[in-house]
Order: structure tokens, then C-alpha cells, then sequence
């Protein structure tokens, strides 16, 4: 059993000025949530879920996070997570992968028949259904985080 506490909270960003998909997830949701995150309080750190351009990392120092892009705008309280969860958490960022622009929009556009595209929402949805949070949006931030919200 690790002596270190492990926590998580989830943040909401606006990062409209910073990049254009993000101005487009604005505008197709009327919410100006158009990034969400899982943050991890592990030891003395803090790391965030984040689905980047091919070759990122999938988290990322909550440093890095806001000298890039700015503070959040929304977040939770923080709250306890069991080594195991944070450990999974972790392993699925390895294995993610990186999102794809075309295939997201295709997917919006066909009337989301097909399975949601890899995105901050989708990753931060599957590390809280690890967490134990019963939430089932996959695309949308905005509304991912008024489920986390609904559930604590």
C-alpha cells in the first residue's frame, strides 16, 4: 500500500482564444466548457488528462497545462481515489493515442452514428467510469461535466 494520497478533480477549460477547435466545440454547444480534464493530485504533483496532436502525452503536468493555455475556468472539489483506480487511470493514458479533427467531425456531422472520436471528453469519461462515476457522455465537455457534477 503506498504511503502518498491520491486525489482527482475534474476541470473545465475555455480555451477558445487558444485554438480554433476549440472556438467550433464553442459554437456547436453554446458553452464556453469546450475542455475538460481529469486532474490527479499525486504526491506533491498534479497531472491532467489531455488528448493532443500525434505524439503527445496524454498527461500532463497541470503546470504545463496552464503556462500553455491558462487556468480553469470550472473545477470540482478534490476527492480521495484509490491507488488502484489512479493506477489504471494512468496506464489508459499510455495506451490512449491521439484524437483526429476529420474523424470528429465526421462523426458530428453523420448524426453521431459511429463510435465517439478519441478526445479530452472521451478520455476523461473513461477514467472516471474507472474512478467509479456512473457518466455516460463521451463527446461532449460541457455536458460530461454537469454529469460529474449530477453524480457527486
Amino acid at each position: 500500500m503506498p504511503l502518498t494520497t491520491f486525489r482527482y478533480q475534474v476541470v473545465g477549460y475555455d480555451w477558445s482564444d487558444s485554438h480554433w477547435i476549440n472556438r467550433q466545440i464553442t459554437r456547436h454547444t453554446y458553452s464556453n466548457i469546450n475542455h475538460i480534464a481529469v486532474r490527479f493530485y499525486i504526491g506533491g504533483s498534479t497531472y491532467e488528462t489531455f488528448v493532443g496532436p500525434t505524439g503527445s502525452d496524454n498527461l500532463v503536468s497541470s503546470h504545463v497545462i496552464a503556462r500553455k493555455y491558462g487556468p480553469e475556468i470550472i473545477s470540482t472539489d478534490s476527492i480521495d481515489v484509490s491507488y488502484e483506480a489512479a493506477m489504471q487511470c494512468v496506464d489508459l493514458c499510455d495506451d490512449y493515442g491521439s484524437g483526429s479533427v476529420p474523424y470528429a467531425y465526421l462523426w458530428w456531422y453523420t448524426g453521431k452514428l459511429l463510435p465517439p472520436p478519441k478526445s479530452c471528453t472521451d478520455l476523461a469519461y473513461r477514467c472516471l467510469r474507472i474512478i467509479g462515476l456512473d457518466v455516460n457522455e463521451r463527446a461532449l465537455p460541457n455536458q460530461l461535466f454537469k454529469e460529474v457534477i449530477s453524480c457527486m
